[in-house]
């Protein structure tokens, strides 16, 4: 019953995955996919062969099914709910063979090499002996990493997002998975050590420096990262200056809040960060990542700044209530601000923000 609960328990949390982050979910699908295929294929090919009654065989599926069954009832229903329809962009997803290197295999293996160093072969190698030294076993411990194999692959062919750059989403899993093949790979060189009293005194300390070695190159990089991130004053970068946050608070704190305002696509506009006020168009490189077809709308956003005489009916295709010309606004638009001097009234101001109010 414990098993059942948590393999109950497995699946529900992986179904709410679809909204919580896809790209885990595509992870779970994969790798919990591999080894349920795997596990359900040894099975069958045991029963056939009579090594395995059919009262255990029974057991086993049932036991997939109490994971199985959840998760596919749950993200099922959360993705015709939440996801499914909102993706307006053809192109969404898309076959990119090599993810990001150059197409051809010498750049691929270049890039992975920089990427990941020793990791890569280190984590083949740690599979296939794993495969050879349980090969008399029904159930390999190398099932279990057959679907990290697969990700990787996989998340090599698809970009699942219009940036490719999120499919390290994916790698970070796959990541997971080879660190612990690198993990049982050093420990079994270590250990042979002890094992094997018949090896010179030279061959042992060969393997001492290996293993060493090994830990080093796969742990040099994640340590000067993290002091690297440690250094406050190179990673340093101001997303508001106070003005504007006063100013985003003051929005806050006297507008409806369905209010719609029009502003430039920063992804640190201070309405969208201080604000908590809708705008017409966000940062364009998250909407347009999660799927929405923008064209349209950036060019009537375009229109409004640069053309508000002739474009000012488009106010009234979006509902916007307000208009903000900022720094922001004057650097991705050349604003034409005096028609709205002297047309709209002014809300609110600052020392370089102001806002307007379509009435």
């Amino acid at each position: 019953w414990r098993t059942k609960k948590l393999l109950i328990g497995a699946g529900l949390l992986a179904g709410i995955l679809p909204i919580a982050h896809m790209h885990s979910f595509i992870a779970v699908v994969i790798i919990s996919g591999s080894i349920c295929l795997n596990i359900f294929y040894k099975f069958l090919k045991n029963k056939h062969s009579g090594k395995l009654p059919a009262r255990a065989f029974k057991k086993i599926i049932k036991n997939i099914l109490y994971f199985v069954v959840p998760v596919t009832i749950l993200s099922t229903a959360l993705f015709f709910t939440f996801v499914y329809g909102g993706i307006q962009k053809e192109d969404f997803m898309r076959i990119s063979l090599g993810w990001t290197s150059q197409k051809d295999l010498i750049s691929w293996i270049v890039m992975w090499w920089k990427l990941w160093g020793v990791m890569l072969p280190l984590a083949i190698y740690s599979l296939r002996s794993l495969i050879l030294k349980n090969k008399s076993l029904t159930f390999q411990p190398s099932q279990f990493f057959y679907g990290f194999f697969a990700l990787f692959i996989i998340s090599n062919i698809i970009v699942f997002q219009p940036t490719a750059w999120d499919n390290t989403k994916l790698f970070a899993w796959v990541y997971l998975g080879f660190s612990l093949l690198a993990a049982h790979m050093i420990i079994d060189l270590w250990q042979n050590l002890k094992n094997k009293t018949n090896k010179t005194n030279g061959s042992k300390i060969l393997q001492k420096v290996a293993s060493v070695t090994l830990i080093i190159m796969l742990s040099t990089t994640g340590v000067l990262e993290l002091i690297r991130l440690q250094g406050f004053d190179k990673n340093t970068y101001k997303l508001s200056d106070t003005e504007n946050i006063k100013l985003a608070k003051q929005v806050m704190k006297t507008t409806p809040t369905n209010a719609v305002f029009l502003t430039a696509s920063d992804h640190n506009h201070p309405l969208l960060m201080w604000g908590s006020r809708q705008v017409v168009l966000g940062y364009k490189g998250w909407v347009t990542n999660f799927g929405f077809d923008i064209d349209e709308k950036s060019r009537d956003v375009k229109n409004i700044f640069e053309q508000p005489a002739k474009y000012i009916y488009l106010l009234e295709k979006y509902n916007i209530d307000y208009v903000v010309i900022g720094e922001a606004e004057k650097r991705e638009f050349v604003v034409d601000q005096e028609f709205f001097n002297k047309n709209f009234n002014e809300y609110s101001k600052n020392n370089n923000t102001f806002i307007y109010i379509y009435e």
